[in-house]
């Protein structure tokens, strides 16, 4: 398959970040910043902030968020010059919820504090294990700003996931181990760059076709299960890059996850091959396919 960096450069969705990001500070009547990944990102929390303030009737929030510029997020960066993602580890009782949103979320707002040096550290390991497995173009444009939530081991379930409404903006539980933390933040990042594929592409999947998702045992909107056979073959291809060279623990856990995949990619192919047909665009439709049967072919070639 093409490198992994020409695999997620897709013009489109340069040009969608541009747009969307030039939309939002029009309607906050502020002008629009350079257009980058972490400007989109932090326009969608500018724009969300600013509609949950006027609700709520908060005049002073309502005018922070208006006015709020890449300057006001860079006091989230403790190095100036540190180029990682803007993290932040909010407590639960910080986080959002909304009928708009099947999960909680946290917005970034004036009492925002950047996330702890050592959670930072995980953070910069973990990029730097996703950027030697070759998925550093992934996560800089469709993770720059990461929500750590809950600190666990490898053997807790870990939680990750995103949101539409704010789109490069990543939620996961983390653990000790950075190179965990990256192959989660390469599913949600593959999440996001979905989302913005689909709409600069302007593919529509319908909302009328359902397939089995063996991640979720249930049966699925196509969107649902088209997502989720992007995503999860993406940590196939990352944890088969790194496994071998991860410590005993980590490798171990990233070994089991390959078996697990493959049961589940084996469950999925037949649907795939149906549902990818709905994806109404040939090169899109190529790189979901590809990746795919990748992944397919790494995991059928794991011990069992």
């Amino acid at each position: 398959m093409p490198p992994l960096d020409d695999l997620f450069s897709l013009p489109a969705t340069t040009d969608l970040r541009r747009r969307r990001t030039t939309a939002i500070h029009r309607v906050l009547g502020t002008n629009a910043p350079a257009s980058t990944p972490l400007s989109y990102a932090l326009a969608h929390h500018w724009l969300e902030g600013a509609e949950a303030a006027a609700r709520s009737a908060d005049g002073t929030l309502l005018a922070w968020y208006r006015h709020a510029t890449a300057s006001d997020a860079a006091r989230l960066r403790t190095d100036p010059g540190d180029n990682i993602p803007i993290v932040v580890n909010p407590k639960p009782e910080q986080l959002r919820r909304s009928d708009l949103a099947a999960t909680p979320y946290y917005v970034i707002n004036p009492e925002t504090t950047p996330a702890s040096p050592p959670a930072l550290e995980q953070v910069r390991n973990g990029l730097a294990a996703a950027v030697s497995a070759g998925f550093g173009t992934l996560l800089r444009d469709h993770a720059p700003i990461i929500c750590l939530l809950e600190r666990k081991t490898l053997h807790d379930t870990l939680l990750s996931w995103t949101i539409t409404r704010l789109p490069g903006t990543v939620f996961t539980d983390y653990t000790n181990h950075p190179i965990v933390l990256a192959r989660d933040l390469i599913h949600e990042a593959g999440h996001n760059w979905l989302n913005d594929a689909l709409v600069a592409c302007h593919v529509t999947i319908p909302d009328d076709r359902h397939f089995y998702s063996p991640w979720r045992a249930t049966e699925r909107p196509a969107f649902g299960f088209l997502h989720a056979c992007w995503a999860f073959p993406l940590t196939v291809l990352y944890a088969a890059r790194v496994a071998s060279t991860a410590p005993a623990e980590v490798r171990t856990f990233l070994t089991a996850h390959l078996r697990l995949q493959a049961e589940q990619l084996a469950q999925a192919r037949d649907s795939f091959q149906t549902a990818i047909t709905l994806v109404d665009h040939d090169e899109l439709r190529r790189r979901m396919t590809k990746v795919f049967a990748t992944a397919v072919s790494i995991t059928a070639a794991q011990p069992t």
